[in-house]
């Protein structure tokens, strides 16, 4: 993967944690409230997903 500049010291990768990273591009500024749930969901479970938001 490309460590792509999101901005001023602001790099891709920095965000990125262990297990499965999920990156969500949108043009909203806040993470809609199904995909926070659904999120939650998943580490409830044990499983490492760590929820990158990329605001377009």
């Amino acid at each position: 993967m490309i460590n792509r500049c999101l901005g001023d010291d602001d790099f891709l990768l920095d965000h990125l944690g262990p297990g499965f990273n999920l990156l969500h591009f949108s043009e909203k500024s806040e993470v809609e409230t199904a995909l926070q749930q659904r999120l939650a969901a998943f580490q409830d479970q044990g499983i490492s997903l760590t929820l990158v938001h990329l605001p377009e």
